[in-house]
Parts: structure tokens; C-alpha cells; sequence
């Protein structure tokens, strides 16, 4: 960056400019500090009560009395931090039995829990794929999806959005070699992720009708 032409300069100015802009005329959303977080998704900005529509909330338990005096005795009990990351000298039995439930729950042999589910999509979808396979993936999709894909360093493709006919070229590109000569097609290894839609029960049957026909 030395020189004021340089492109990354001039992506920074841009952003700058547009940041200023935003904030005179009173459009800039991002990272409002929120000073009171109340029940009922209410939260208190700026002096102002006002609804709060993007919370991760989902089951609207922040705030609970339970929760919070269960976080209270862990904090009396384990401090405010851990000692470093899970997989050293981060994990505490309350992580445990944190998943030990949670797979009882879901009646699975274990769980594994993130902070975020970016790093969730970023870390399963890279550790389970690799170079040699491939991701086809909802063109919709998240992009901490499409992020760990491109980590993966797996060939990854794209289908137009809850498009089966799209995705059958794909699948029988994949199978006939198309895709990467390199690869061989019958000892690949694939993954298939689609966007959340594709969780009502009536588009699940043909994409099983799809995925049956071709492996």
C-alpha cells in the first residue's frame, strides 16, 4: 500500500465514505450498543426501548431466572475465562455435561458444541472433507458454509437454489469425471449441503429420489 492509487486503498476509502454516509443520514445498523437486554425481544438503545428482531434467541430464554443463576454459580465457581482453548486447557466439566446431555437428548453417541454456528459450519464441514472430494453445495447457502467449503480445499460446486434438475448435472458430472479429470469417480468422496428449506418433510422426498438415482 504504497501508493494512494493502490486498489486496497482505495477499497478502504470507499468503505470509509459509504460508513459516513450511512451514519449522517441515520441508516448505519451495524454494532449498536445495546444497553439493557430485556424480555419479550426488548432491548434498550440509546435510551429507547425498542424491538429486538435479530437475536439468536430463538426460545427467548435469555434473561431467565434459571439461566441466569446457573451462570452466576458458574462464574462463582469456575472465574469468567477458562485456560486456554477447549482441545488444551479450556474444557471444564460444565462442557461436558453440556453435551453428555445434549446426546442424551438426541439419542446420539456424543455432541460437540461451538460458540457460534459459523465455526460450526467453518470446522465440521473442513475437517470432514478434503482435497480429492467434493462439496456441491445450495447456491443460497450461509457463507460461513461456503466458507468452509473453500477451507476444505475440496472441489466445490454450486447448484441454483432448491434446483434438483441442477443438481442431478452435477451428480452425474461428478460420477462421469467431468468436473476434475484428476479425480477418480468411483473412490470420491462427496458432500451434499443444502439450504434450510430443504428441511420441510415434501422437498425432502425428491431430493431422496434424486440422491437414490444416482448412487
Amino acid at each position: 500500500m504504497n501508493s494512494a492509487n493502490d486498489s486496497v486503498v482505495r477499497r478502504i476509502k470507499a468503505m470509509g465514505e459509504r460508513e459516513t454516509m450511512l451514519k449522517e443520514n441515520g441508516l448505519y445498523f451495524y454494532n449498536q450498543p445495546i444497553e439493557e437486554v430485556k424480555g419479550g425481544a426488548k432491548a434498550i438503545v440509546h435510551g429507547r426501548e425498542m424491538g429486538m428482531y435479530a437475536s439468536y434467541s430463538y426460545l427467548g430464554l435469555i434473561g431467565h431466572p434459571r439461566i441466569n443463576a446457573a451462570a452466576k454459580a458458574a462464574v462463582d465457581k469456575f472465574g469468567t475465562g477458562t485456560n486456554g482453548v477447549r482441545t488444551l486447557a479450556g474444557s471444564l466439566t460444565i462442557h461436558t455435561e453440556l453435551e453428555e446431555t445434549i446426546a442424551a437428548f438426541k439419542h446420539a453417541e456424543a455432541a460437540i458444541t461451538y460458540s457460534s454456528g459459523y465455526s460450526t459450519n467453518l470446522t465440521v464441514i473442513s475437517t470432514l472433507m478434503g482435497r480429492g472430494d467434493y462439496v456441491i453445495s445450495d447456491k443460497l447457502n450461509h457463507a460461513s458454509i461456503v466458507d468452509g467449503c473453500i477451507m476444505s480445499g475440496a472441489e466445490f460446486r454450486r447448484f441454483k437454489h432448491n434446483d434438483m434438475a441442477d443438481l442431478e448435472i452435477l451428480f452425474k458430472a461428478v460420477a462421469a469425471g467431468f468436473l476434475n479429470p484428476a479425480f477418480d469417480p468411483i473412490n470420491v468422496d462427496q458432500l451434499q449441503i443444502f439450504a434450510d428449506r430443504f428441511h420441510v418433510s415434501e422437498q425432502l422426498m425428491p431430493l431422496l429420489a434424486l440422491f437414490n438415482k444416482n448412487h
